[in-house]
C-alpha cells in the first residue's frame, strides 16, 4: 500500500495511455473488426493480429485490419467504408469484454491518495475513451482525458502530452505511462520522463529497448517507479 510520505518526491502529475496500459481493450476492438470484415466479405483477423495493430488510432487500425498488414497499401474508398462500419460496431459495445489490467485500480487509489493530478492521453477518439472509463468505473480518477481527436495531432507528437499537463495546471515534471514506442516518442518529444509497461500492445517488440526511462511488468510497480524517477 502506498503512503503519503512519498508525495513530496513525486512528479507534478501522471498521464496514462489507455489501450494496453490501463485497459485491455483488444477483445472489443476485435469484435468490431470482425463485424466490419464480415460485412465487407473480408477474412476475419485473429485477436492476436488485432492486438498487434492497436496504438495509432482507429483509422490506422481499420486500414491494418482490412489489409491484414502492419503496413497497409492505401485504398481510400475501402478504408472509408470500413471506418464507418467499424465506428458503428464499436460504438455499440466499446466495453463489453474490455478489462482493467491487474493493479490498476489500487495504483490509481494510491496516486490519488498522494494528491497527484491524473490524466489520460490516448490516440483513441475521445468519444470512445470516455464510455470505457465510465463503464470500468475509473473516470473520476482523471481530471483530463485527451483523445486522438482532441487536438490536430496525436501521439507520438508532443502536443497531447503538453496539452494535458497544461489542463492539469502542472507545467513542471509530469510523467507519461504507456506501453508502446508511440508513447515513448511522445514523452521524449514533450521532454518528460516515461514509464513503459512490458505487458501492453507493442507489436511483439521488446519495450525495454525503446528508450523508456523505466520499464515495469505490473501496474503495482508504478508508485515505486515514480519515486525512483525523481532520484534519477
Amino acid at each position: 500500500m502506498a503512503t503519503t510520505e512519498c508525495s513530496s518526491s513525486l512528479p507534478s502529475c501522471v498521464l496514462f495511455d489507455l489501450d494496453g496500459t490501463i485497459v485491455d481493450s483488444a477483445p472489443d476492438l476485435h469484435l468490431a473488426a470482425a463485424k466490419m470484415n464480415d460485412q465487407l466479405g473480408i477474412a476475419t483477423r485473429s485477436i492476436e493480429e488485432v492486438r498487434a495493430w492497436i496504438g495509432d488510432g482507429m483509422k490506422v487500425l481499420v486500414e491494418r485490419v482490412l489489409s491484414g498488414s502492419q503496413n497497409p497499401q492505401s485504398n481510400p474508398d475501402l478504408a472509408a467504408q470500413g471506418l464507418e462500419i467499424f465506428r458503428g460496431a464499436y460504438a455499440q459495445a466499446p466495453c463489453l469484454e474490455s478489462r482493467l489490467y491487474p493493479g490498476v485500480r489500487q495504483t490509481l487509489d494510491d496516486l490519488r491518495e498522494w494528491g497527484l493530478p491524473l490524466g489520460v492521453v490516448t490516440n483513441k477518439e475521445h468519444s470512445f475513451a470516455l464510455p470505457i472509463l465510465r463503464q470500468l468505473k475509473i473516470e473520476a480518477y482523471f481530471s483530463v482525458v485527451v483523445g486522438g481527436d482532441t487536438l490536430p495531432t496525436c501521439k507520438p507528437d508532443a502536443a497531447p502530452v503538453l496539452y494535458a499537463m497544461s489542463e492539469l495546471n502542472t507545467p513542471g515534471r509530469g510523467v507519461l505511462v504507456g506501453d508502446s514506442e508511440v508513447d515513448i516518442r511522445a514523452a521524449q518529444a514533450a521532454k518528460v520522463p516515461v514509464v513503459a509497461v512490458s505487458y501492453g500492445y507493442n507489436r511483439g517488440r521488446e519495450v525495454q529497448m525503446m528508450g523508456a526511462d523505466l520499464v515495469i511488468d505490473s501496474m503495482d510497480e508504478l508508485p515505486e517507479a515514480l519515486t525512483s524517477l525523481v532520484a534519477m
